[in-house]
């Protein structure tokens, strides 16, 4: 597992939404792989039940640093 800074791990969320968003056909175990995230927060993301999905922008996760 890699560390993630206090400052990223808020946007975890909003690169699972841009994967979903563009890669529906992705598996959850891959998104996990990628960023680093439970299978739970991929599943509440995706039925929008996440604490925070009415603020969540779907964002690259390569650009935020998430992953190469």
């Amino acid at each position: 597992a890699r560390y993630t800074p206090v400052a990223r791990r808020g946007d975890k969320p909003d690169a699972i939404a841009w994967l979903i968003k563009f890669f529906p056909a992705m598996p959850d175990a891959q998104i996990i792989r990628l960023i680093g995230t439970t299978k739970s927060t991929i599943q509440a993301v995706r039925d929008k039940t996440h604490w925070n999905s009415s603020n969540l922008k779907p964002r690259d996760p390569v650009l935020l640093g998430l992953c190469t």
